[in-house]
């Protein structure tokens, strides 16, 4: 359950989610969603000691309405600050220009517990015993 004293953090430009680009068959990948090569993440990157990444904090998480889940996070976020002075943030969902390049992913995530924020609508058909 959403909480009333949850932050406004913006708005948005809306874009079709990659199912309905998908539907139109486009002859190629749609520059949007095309970073320049100096922005794609590179394998010595991901191959960085853990002492040098920069932290990495899900904003979508400091918003959500799962209490601990936020505390977690806001926990990562004030070490990241108090450590590195700043982070990165995803998660947010926010797209501020037409030109801004866009990550290829969709997500649902489906809720088990409590019961009470369950929507068996949303669940698949299959399999049957899901």
């Amino acid at each position: 359950m959403a909480s009333s004293s949850m932050v406004k953090m913006g708005s948005c430009l809306k874009a079709d989610d990659v199912q309905e680009l998908v539907k139109s068959k486009p002859r190629a990948e749609p520059e949007r969603y095309i970073r320049p090569k100096q922005e794609r993440i590179g394998c010595s990157t991901l191959n960085a000691p853990a002492s040098l990444q920069i932290p990495v904090i899900d904003m979508g998480r400091i918003v959500s309405g799962c209490h601990s889940m936020r505390q977690h996070e806001m926990a990562r976020l004030s070490k990241a600050c108090q450590e590195w002075g700043f982070f990165q943030g995803y998660g947010h969902g926010f797209i501020f220009s037409d030109d801004q390049k866009l990550d290829w992913c969709d997500m649902m995530a489906l809720a088990t517990m409590p019961k009470s924020i369950r929507k068996q609508n949303l669940w698949p058909d299959r399999p049957l015993l899901f």
